[in-house]
C-alpha cells in the first residue's frame, strides 16, 4: 500500500541522529522541556525532516523506546523455584535502576508522554514490564505447586506490583530494597 509520502527518502542515518537526540534531550530536561526544534537542533536536522517522519514528539519518544533508547536495562525475572525470592530479587532490582541517576526523572518523562500517545505507554510496558508474562506465569506455576492459593489474584497482584512504581515515582518515594521486598511480601500476602 503506497503512503502517499513525496519527497526524499527516510535517511537512515538522520533517524538514528533524531532518536539519539531525542533520548538523550529526555534524559537530560524531560519529557516537557524538550521540543522539535531542541532535537532538529541536537541531531543537526531540519524540524521538517522530523514532521516528515514523526507526526508529533511523543511519536519520536515511543520509536525511541521501541528502539531501547530510553529505559534501556531488561529487567528480566529470575528463576530460582522460589517466587517469593524471584519477585524480590526483580522488584530490587527495578527499584535500584530507579534510584540510579535520573531514571526516575526519565520514568516520570515517560509517564508524562504516555499521557499523549498510546503507542509511548506500550512502549513502557515492553521495556519495564518485559517481566509481565513471566510474573503471571510464574504465579500460575506457584499455584499449581501449592506455593500459592489456587485463587491468588494474579492479575491484580502484577498491577498492584506495577502500579506501586509508578506511584512511587509519581510522589517522590524513595525507592530502597526493603522497600522493594516489603512490597512483594505485602501483596503475596505475608
Amino acid at each position: 500500500m503506497a503512503s502517499g509520502r513525496v519527497g526524499a527518502p527516510r535517511s537512515e542515518s538522520s533517524r538514528k541522529a533524531i532518536l539519539r537526540a531525542a533520548a538523550s534531550l529526555i534524559e537530560e530536561k524531560g519529557f516537557d522541556a524538550v521540543t522539535i526544534e531542541g532535537i532538529a537542533a541536537r541531531a543537526n536536522v531540519g524540524k521538517q525532516t522530523i514532521y516528515r517522519w514523526y507526526a508529533t514528539k511523543t511519536a519520536v519518544v515511543a520509536e525511541c523506546l521501541m528502539e531501547g533508547l530510553l529505559i534501556v536495562d531488561e529487567f528480566h525475572l529470575p528463576e530460582t523455584g522460589d517466587v517469593r525470592s524471584d519477585l524480590r530479587t526483580w522488584m530490587v532490582g527495578v527499584y535500584s535502576f530507579l534510584s540510579q541517576g535520573s531514571n526516575v526523572h526519565l520514568l516520570n518523562s515517560l509517564l508524562s508522554a504516555a499521557t499523549h500517545d498510546p503507542a509511548v505507554t506500550n512502549g513502557i510496558g515492553e521495556r519495564l514490564g518485559a517481566a509481565g508474562p513471566a510474573i503471571l506465569d510464574r504465579l500460575e506455576q506457584s499455584k499449581l505447586k501449592g506455593e500459592l492459593p489456587t485463587d491468588f489474584p494474579s492479575d491484580a497482584f502484577l498491577h498492584a506490583l506495577f502500579g506501586s512504581i509508578v506511584a512511587r515515582a509519581l510522589t517522590g518515594a524513595p525507592f530502597t530494597t526493603s522497600d522493594a521486598v516489603s512490597t512483594v511480601d505485602l501483596l503475596l500476602g505475608r
